[in-house]
């Protein structure tokens, strides 16, 4: 495909690259009422649960996280 047609078609948003920022598009998505068919109480919630996440693994190192995903794969 062409970048015009990629364009076209809506394809060409690059996708957020950290926790944090995928959160930060999401909480963008939802102020814009992109997602209201989600429901904005339960968005909202999942953003807060992210965030929670993101700073809990901020404070880990990397030895840290790798042991807690290991046990989860």
């Amino acid at each position: 495909m062409t970048p015009e047609q990629v364009a076209e078609m809506g394809w060409d948003t690059k996708l957020p690259l950290s926790l944090d920022d995928s959160i930060n598009a999401l909480e963008t998505a939802v102020k814009s009422q992109v997602l209201d068919d989600l429901g904005v109480d339960f968005l909202n919630m999942y953003i807060q649960f992210k965030r929670l996440e993101a700073k809990q693994a901020s404070e880990k190192t990397e030895e840290e996280r790798l042991k807690v995903l290991s046990k989860i794969f």
